[in-house]
């Protein structure tokens, strides 16, 4: 499903963002060991989330245009508290405490 039509579904109601991370979160524990797609996974972080997400939707809170729908962030884009390892050992344990926005400023 297209992010769009997801996120419509997510403002509709027909679906919850909690539902959609739980799916996708299944999906990453059958899949991972064998695909090994993540550098750090986060699945409490990503849970925690989409029930802040659906609070806002159930409030009928101001929505963005992808409100609850999941992403994914690249091991090279540094994320506040996550290990940013950028594919090097060397930068094994690396993590950004201050989070910076896509353009690389505080």
């Amino acid at each position: 499903m297209p992010a769009t039509a997801l996120a419509a579904a997510i403002r509709a109601k027909t679906v919850s963002a909690v539902e959609v991370v739980s799916a996708i979160l299944a999906q990453v524990k059958a899949l991972e060991l064998k695909l090994n797609a993540f550098a750090t996974f986060t699945p409490e972080r990503a849970l925690g989330a989409a029930k802040v997400a659906e609070k806002s939707v159930l409030a009928g809170g101001i929505l963005g245009d992808l409100h609850g729908v999941p992403v994914t962030i690249k091991d090279l884009t540094s994320t506040a508290g996550i290990p940013t390892q950028r594919g090097s050992k060397i930068l094994a344990g690396n993590i950004h405490y201050i989070p910076l926005d896509a353009q690389g400023r505080n």
